[in-house]
């Protein structure tokens, strides 16, 4: 009953350990003004356009160093790491393209606040070029209209060039060493029926069940108010994102954006891990880089070490 593509990213070695009720998905939307139709791309290809765009231009709305060092590494650190081997590859040409693209920041800490508004004008005036963080499908409506361009779920830049990631919003699993795995599996299985992930009316993530999934879609692109199957009124999308000159329209999810978010979870096969350990050796010694006391090749040496004993440590 889990949709195909979470259930696949869940398993362990071909193993399923745990189960999860809700997700969301962790990725990049640019305009196909900039990247084509790409669904994936690699970082010699961000490098590229970036090159491109010129100085003034950033990949995020975060702009200084640690903030883009911090949107690559998040999601991506088990690219770069195999906790069954023990092997590390930060010393690679990817994880060195990630500190040479941060180190176009600013060295100064960046107070961004809240406002929408600036956000969306800066992709407007081109200034920023990529949105990232959790997909919904309001987002991809938002960052198209402030662009004013057809948009792609591009990804992270990575080697396989398939940088979008699920975000399970919980993980339940049955303690191996447990007397009672039936009533165990009972309780568990609540939390993947329809009943519990669509029955109350609020879905505020995506449901792991089929059924609930459509369910969610359904409410997504809905153009008129009905009720649910569990008596539930639902009424259209409407929103409105204020511009400093103008106002967005978001409504319901049309049919080829419907697509491309459909795709988007069809084509995922990743999950979001990352260790608090693993960034902040990587922030500490990315400092150096950034501040012209170490060459890139010693600062990719340096955590390539540090990070590899400390994974082998934890074997």
């Amino acid at each position: 009953d889990i949709l195909p593509s979470v259930e696949k990213a869940m398993e362990i070695d071909g193993k399923l350990y745990y189960v999860s009720s809700s997700f969301n998905v962790k990725t990049v939307l640019a305009s196909k003004k900039d990247v084509g139709d790409k669904t994936g791309w690699t970082f010699k290809e961000l490098k590229t356009l970036l090159d491109e765009k010129g100085e003034g231009v950033s990949p995020f709305q975060g702009r200084s160093k640690v903030d883009v060092l911090n949107t690559f590494t998040h999601s991506a650190i088990n690219d770069f790491i195999d906790w069954g081997s023990g092997t590390c590859s930060f010393n690679c040409d990817d994880f060195k393209s990630i500190l040479e693209v941060a180190n176009r920041g600013t060295d100064d800490e960046m107070d961004y606040g809240d406002e929408t508004s600036d956000e969306l004008m800066a992709y407007r005036e081109g200034k920023v070029l990529f949105w990232e963080g959790y997909a919904h499908p309001e987002y991809l409506q938002g960052y198209q209209a402030a662009c004013g361009s057809d948009a792609t779920y591009v990804g992270y830049p990575c080697e396989d060039k398939n940088g979008s990631y699920f975000s399970l919003n919980d993980q339940i699993g049955i303690y191996a060493k447990s007397k009672v795995k039936d009533a165990a599996w009972i309780y568990l299985r609540t939390f993947l029926t329809k009943e519990f992930q669509a029955g109350d009316g609020y879905m505020f993530s995506n449901p792991t069940n089929k059924d609930a999934f459509e369910m969610y879609m359904k409410a997504m692109t809905a153009t008129k108010a009905y009720r649910d199957e569990f008596g539930h009124k639902v009424t259209p999308v409407k929103e409105t994102w204020a511009l400093e000159d103008s106002n967005i329209k978001i409504g319901p999810l049309l049919p080829e954006d419907e697509k491309k978010y459909r795709d988007l979870i069809d084509q995922t096969t990743k999950i979001v891990t990352f260790d608090d350990t693993v960034l902040d050796i990587i922030n500490d010694e990315a400092t150096g880089y950034f501040s012209g006391q170490k060459t890139l090749d010693e600062t990719a040496d340096i955590i390539q070490n540090r990070i590899a004993t400390y994974v082998n440590e934890k074997r």
